[in-house]
């Protein structure tokens, strides 16, 4: 549950992000399940696992918008924040040992 309860993602377009959607899924498991504490810690690793690869998601897709032609050179400002989201996933990924 650590990893769940303590890396909030970022919303794009006003829209909540698969991290959020993870977040609310767990919540929701822990309270409907808290009397079968068997099923939850089946169940916790694999919502865990989503969340993980919701992260590399997210950063796979920031690469890809870096690399498209020209894009970094009409948006700097943008490209710069992107690098710092991307850092911090990166971050995050090896905290959790999937190392990158």
């Amino acid at each position: 549950m650590e990893l769940l309860e303590t890396h909030k993602g970022n919303r794009v377009d006003g829209m909540r992000t698969i991290c959020e959607v993870h977040r609310q899924m767990a919540d929701q498991l822990v309270v409907r399940f808290h009397d079968r504490p068997d099923d939850l810690d089946e169940i916790i690793p694999l919502l865990n696992e989503a969340y993980r690869m919701g992260i590399n998601l997210c950063k796979t897709l920031i690469d890809r918008k870096l690399n498209l032609p020209e894009w970094e050179f009409n948006n700097v400002k943008e490209a710069n924040q992107l690098r710092q989201l991307r850092k911090a996933m990166v971050g995050q990924l090896n905290e959790t040992g999937n190392l990158l």
